[in-house]
């Protein structure tokens, strides 16, 4: 798998992190570590600059995920079944786009 690190890998984790929530509360379990381990992961010169920025940055305090206590079938979850709560940011740093 390839990954930029500045601008695709902050999607993955987060799409994989769902996931792993996801199947965890509809097993009744527990989601305790999310393991990535990347092969062509890079980053772009051109991002350098504005990931030293990013990097530079405080962190904010962690929002937490809802899920649906209803719901147990992964399919039947809407988006409606599913919140993020006290999402904090900074302002948005730009990432162009490399093809």
């Amino acid at each position: 798998m390839s990954v930029d690190s500045a601008v695709g890998l902050p999607y993955n984790i987060a799409s994989y992190a769902l996931l792993l929530k996801l199947l965890a509360h509809c097993t009744d379990m527990d989601a305790y570590e999310l393991i990535f381990s990347g092969g062509d992961t890079h980053l772009y010169l051109p991002h350098l600059e504005t990931v030293q920025e990013q990097l530079s940055r405080e962190p904010l305090p962690s929002p937490t995920l809802w899920l649906n206590p209803d719901k147990k079938d992964l399919f039947a979850f809407t988006f409606d079944d599913i919140k993020v709560n006290d999402y904090q940011h900074h302002p948005k740093l730009k990432y162009d786009i490399f093809v």
